[in-house]
């Protein structure tokens, strides 16, 4: 009888890094006492698909699609238009596109990106019926709803192109002559619903009898909701929260051979046809968690050598937790903890131990007093490490603080600022002013620390004018070179937000649900301010200006 476990990540994501899910519920796992395995089978697939004879059959469909334009339907039209500017894109690479596909080939190292982005949305373009247009945060092999039981369980009868196709190629071999005590799939994202529940379907066929379980952010925060029986068809349960306690409580329930998912908490599973569900119960403080285990090769992920980083979180949850917009504290999953300064420091030597040069703190919000102390620390002990984190201004953010975090090390900060008018900053209760911010972000520039700035339009009683006002100033503070990059995203409402729970305190006067039932985020709502469409299009122009913007700063 076997006695180890397998952990998989999922495509599709992009293949420069292993997520962070994986490598730490195998840390801590292996440190109770666990045998698990890990497997990308995100990283898999796309060696898979850049191998050389796959990638110039996909270049020959696009060029036969592009020369039946002529009598093709709306849809293959669509479909041939984007084709045609992939295609574009690719030839002016030259071969410049397949040195950047092979990981092993120093001549494309700095093109890799561009080049796995147009490999990925060229192939799904003209080897799947249906694919939402778009690059990983937007593919949707099979073209199911994530938000969905219905969609997803309807897309998943049917075989999609790619994916499929890979599984079928790939699991066979991976699994044979191995055994194991359940396979567990983390789903981070949205856009990895239909790819992990197809894997899953392909698991639960290969090797029958296989307990098969989900995990990760989309689970807790959708797919965990749904009632409909059928979904139970691939795979065996879903487990919400951070994962850790379940992870082992699930291995040494199969070493025993008694798994009863009624006794893990957090646990979803069907039971006399019902989807039942346990408890969330206390999660695993973070000074119980170790540092993430280095489980995959790191030098066959698409980056260069110097890009490689890992993440690591020293806090969870929000401190604030009272943005209007945010359902971070609503939805009761990730409750807020610290990790103690010496633990973070320990966990930090042991990956710099490793030859981990650079760390991402994946905080939600982090503590600046906290980090405060934690710079400290790591100046005392003499460590030297590239890090960047994820925080809120705060009156705390001073130039001395400033100068000590970089003296410690960290090289970026990204930042929820949202937007520069004082009255919808207030209405969104962020617990900023513009003052705050702009002091905040002087203290960082004069420390040499670069902010990446999220930024949001359509807010509820936001005018088209308040949005080119705001990115105005948000573009002087770039030229200024106290921002050095923003990202936009378009509001929508995220249930268990306070917005959700009471829309017409923030001025919106009807919500039109969608019918989905995994909680979607509702796009469609009616306030006084600009349309959703028009926000879409705000937030494109305004994107497009800052790359335009960055490109020329080089």
């Amino acid at each position: 009888m076997t006695d180890k476990s397998l952990l998989i990540l999922s495509p599709l994501e992009m293949p420069t890094h292993p997520y962070a899910s994986v490598p730490q519920l195998i840390a801590a796992a292996e440190a109770s006492g666990c045998l698990v395995e890990g497997l990308d089978m995100n990283l898999e697939f796309h060696h898979w698909l850049f191998a050389r004879e796959r990638m110039e059959e996909t270049l020959r469909k696009a060029r036969l699609l592009l020369e039946a334009e002529g009598g093709a339907s709306s849809h293959d039209s669509l479909e041939a238009g984007k084709a045609r500017e992939i295609l574009s894109a690719i030839d002016g690479m030259g071969e410049g596109f397949f040195f950047a596909l092979d990981v092993t080939d120093r001549r494309g190292r700095g093109l890799r990106l561009q080049a796995v982005k147009l490999a990925v949305s060229l192939a799904f373009c003209v080897n799947d019926e249906e694919t939402v247009s778009g690059v990983f945060g937007n593919v949707s092999p099979g073209g199911a709803d994530p938000y969905s039981s219905r969609s997803l369980c309807n897309s998943l009868k049917n075989r999609t192109g790619l994916l499929d196709d890979f599984y079928d190629s790939f699991l066979p071999g991976f699994f044979a002559g191995k055994t194991f005590l359940f396979a567990g799939i983390s789903i981070p994202f949205a856009w990895q619903a239909e790819p992990a529940l197809r894997l899953a379907a392909s698991i639960r066929r290969i090797v029958p009898g296989l307990p098969v379980v989900l995990g990760g952010s989309y689970v807790g925060m959708h797919l965990a909701e749904t009632r409909a029986p059928e979904l139970f068809d691939y795979f065996d349960a879903m487990f919400v929260g951070r994962g850790e306690r379940q992870v082992i409580e699930l291995h040494k329930a199969a070493l025993s051979g008694r798994i009863d998912f009624s006794t893990i908490d957090g646990s979803v599973y069907m039971k006399n046809g019902k989807v039942c569900r346990t408890p969330l119960g206390n999660i695993l403080p973070l000074d119980e968690v170790p540092a993430p285990k280095l489980t995959f090769d790191r030098s066959r992920y698409f980056c260069t050598e110097a890009d490689h980083f890992l993440r690591l979180q020293l806090s969870m949850g929000c401190s604030w937790a009272r943005c209007a917009f945010c359902n971070l504290s609503g939805c009761k999953l990730f409750p807020r903890q610290q990790a103690s300064v010496d633990e973070a420091v320990r966990k930090v030597r042991s990956l710099l131990d490793l030859g981990i040069k650079r760390i991402f703190f994946g905080d939600d919000e982090a503590d600046p007093g906290m980090l405060a102390e934690f710079a400290g620390a790591v100046i005392k002990e003499g460590l030297h490490f590239e890090w960047s984190i994820n925080l809120r201004f705060h009156p705390l953010m001073d130039m001395e603080w400033a100068l000590l975090l970089k003296q410690a090390g960290c090289s970026r900060i990204f930042v929820g600022l949202e937007h520069f008018d004082e009255r919808i900053l207030g209405s969104l209760n962020k617990g900023t002013t513009v003052k705050l911010i702009d002091e905040c972000l002087n203290n960082l520039a004069w420390a040499g620390i670069a902010v990446t700035a999220y930024m949001m339009v359509g807010l509820p009683g936001e005018s088209r004018e308040d949005a080119e006002k705001s990115f105005g100033e948000l573009v002087g503070r770039i030229r200024e070179g106290l921002i050095e990059n923003a990202i936009y995203s378009v509001f929508s409402i995220t249930p268990g937000s306070p917005i959700a729970e009471d829309p017409q305190k923030y001025g919106i006067t009807k919500v039109y649900p969608q019918e989905c039932d995994l909680k979607p985020a509702i796009g469609d709502f009616e306030h006084d301010g600009i349309s959703r469409r028009e926000a879409s299009a705000l937030a494109a122009r305004f994107e497009r200006i800052i790359a335009e913007h960055r490109r020329k700063e080089g």
